[in-house]
């Protein structure tokens, strides 16, 4: 594992404080909150674009996988999605800059929170965004047209963590009430409660859609990142170990498998670190999850589900909380950024993490477990009451056609 810190990303004379960012699944642009886009490379590194858009602090910025657009959301309450035209861009009038080596232009802002922006997720195939904000409000945003198609009112609190389902079914949203909402499409939503406080709730789903973990969990005496697991939406197992509240988990977005030429010298770290499990029990063929989890402790954790300990543990990297995780589109990079206003890059080889599945390898999996995921696409229950009266209806309808209801057809 090689670390990096690049010192060279500056707003200015001075160190930017980078809220949250997003590399693009196609190559590596690194879009960080300000909004600045840098080019990291193995040979150069170099600032492409910066874009001045917002009339507030940045709080988001999230890539869509296909690398068109970059979205942004913001205190002044108002979602940017940028679109790159041909050509250089343009240089803040009168601040002895040289233009942007990029063409970065407003293609949609997207208004209807009434408070902060802090959280945006792109849907798997870009076609719907959902987005978290301090008015308690979670927005699905059409992004063929711009339009809003639903606001989700289950939060009695600041929402602070959005996070889609791979297989399209579901949306996760978590909160200052100390709940987990897992948004079903058209019958329902299930609130969870967790312990939970602070600037950012990341949550995130693994790549398979089978775990979603959360943040902000806590098992006395160790802050915990709680894991929950799809059909039964309880805590299965927690990633426990910081010392502080956690921030953000970020799955990576491969599932990898380890060969037994590298498995038998695999190091995790000491005791004190554990994920809840105790076994590998041979496992070492099967697929696994690799997730990395960033805390107030300024520490971060990489975990695979293979193991019960964490696989690294990067300490002194920074001096203030971290506040966001991203990996490379290849899974074995991993960038970090922080408050104190730097970022931090761990590069990881096979011998450490694994082999990676390869995309029909991964959607195999998944159409395996759930069937045809394409195109997965529908309504959402926009308040509870709705999803009562949708659940009751769903019942009513089925017992008139039997009385003996398989469970798989009952509403959750």
């Amino acid at each position: 594992m090689i670390a990096e810190k690049p010192s060279w990303i500056r707003h200015g004379e001075h160190r930017f404080s980078p809220l949250i960012f997003s590399l693009v699944a196609s190559g590596l642009p690194l879009a960080v909150g300000i909004i600045r886009e840098l080019h990291i490379d193995d040979s150069v590194s170099k600032l492409l674009a910066t874009l001045r858009d917002h009339f507030g602090s940045v709080n988001c910025v999230r890539w869509a996988k296909h690398g068109r657009y970059i979205a942004s959301g913001s205190d002044d309450q108002v979602i940017l999605v940028h679109e790159r035209k041909p050509g250089s861009g343009t240089t803040e009038f009168g601040s002895g800059e040289p233009p942007d080596v990029e063409n970065w232009k407003v293609a949609m802002t997207l208004r209807g929170h009434t408070a902060d922006v802090v959280d945006l997720n792109w849907s798997p195939d870009d076609s719907i965004m959902v987005s978290g904000s301090l008015d308690n409000t979670i927005h699905v945003w059409d992004m063929t047209n711009g339009i809003c198609t639903a606001v989700l009112r289950g939060h009695s609190s600041l929402v602070k963590g959005v996070a889609w389902d791979p297989i399209g079914s579901f949306i996760a949203s978590q909160s200052d009430d100390k709940t987990v909402i897992i948004w079903r499409r058209v019958t329902g939503a299930l609130p969870i409660e967790l312990m939970v406080t602070g600037l950012s709730l990341r949550l995130d789903w693994s790549p398979c859609g089978h775990f979603i973990t959360t943040t902000h969990g806590f098992q006395k005496p160790r802050h915990s990142a709680p894991v929950l697991e799809r059909g039964e939406w309880s805590a299965t197992f927690d990633f426990l170990g910081h010392n502080a509240p956690i921030i953000v988990a970020k799955f990576n977005h491969s599932m990898f498998r380890r060969n037994i030429s590298n498995s038998q010298d695999l190091k995790t770290a000491s005791v004190g670190w554990t994920n809840g499990t105790s076994k590998r029990e041979g496992k070492d063929l099967q697929p696994y999850n690799v997730i990395a989890i960033g805390s107030q402790d300024r520490t971060i954790t990489v975990w695979t589900t293979a193991s019960p300990r964490p696989l690294f543990v990067a300490k002194h990297f920074f001096t203030q909380s971290v506040v966001d995780l991203t990996w490379s589109p290849d899974g074995y990079s991993l960038f970090a950024c922080s408050l104190d206003g730097t970022v931090a890059t761990f590069h990881f080889d096979v011998n450490e993490i694994g082999d990676k599945l390869t995309d029909a390898e991964l959607d195999d999996l998944k159409r395996n477990r759930y069937g045809d995921v394409r195109g997965r696409q529908g309504n959402l229950a926009e308040t509870p009451a709705q999803l009562l009266l949708e659940a009751a209806s769903a019942k009513e309808t089925l017992s008139k056609k039997t009385n003996a209801v398989p469970q798989s057809l009952r509403p959750l």
